[in-house]
C-alpha cells in the first residue's frame, strides 16, 4: 500500500507543538483515499504522536471523480484547533471549508 504526503508543502503548524498535514493512501488512482493527520510534538521531536482525521465530505455540495479523494489546493491555519482547506469549487461546488477539532 503506497502512502504519502500530499504535495509540497501541505503540512501546516497550529502550534509550537502541533502539525497538520494531508496524507494519502491507495494502491492507484481508483482507491486512493486522503485524510489528515495531526501530529503532537509536546513530549518532544524523538516521541510524537499522531492520529488520523477523516475530512468531512458532508461539507462538500458534491463530490469528485474519487468519493474518497478530496483534491485539496491549499492549507490555513483558522485556530490552534482548527485548520481551512481550499478546493477546487468547479469540482466541488465549494472553495473551502473548515475542519475542525484536530
Amino acid at each position: 500500500m503506497a502512502h504519502h504526503i500530499l504535495g509540497p508543502p501541505f503540512f501546516i503548524l497550529l502550534s509550537s507543538k502541533r502539525l497538520v498535514f494531508i496524507s494519502t493512501d491507495g494502491t492507484d488512482a481508483r482507491d486512493y483515499r486522503n485524510y489528515l493527520v495531526a501530529v503532537d510534538l509536546s513530549k518532544g521531536l524523538s516521541n510524537p504522536s499522531s492520529h488520523p482525521i477523516e475530512i468531512p465530505r458532508f461539507n462538500l455540495k458534491k463530490l469528485g471523480p474519487n468519493p474518497q479523494l478530496v483534491r485539496v489546493e491549499k492549507l490555513e491555519a483558522v485556530s490552534p484547533t482548527a485548520v481551512r482547506l481550499y478546493v477546487p469549487e468547479e469540482e466541488y461546488g465549494v472553495s473551502s471549508f473548515v475542519v475542525d477539532g484536530i
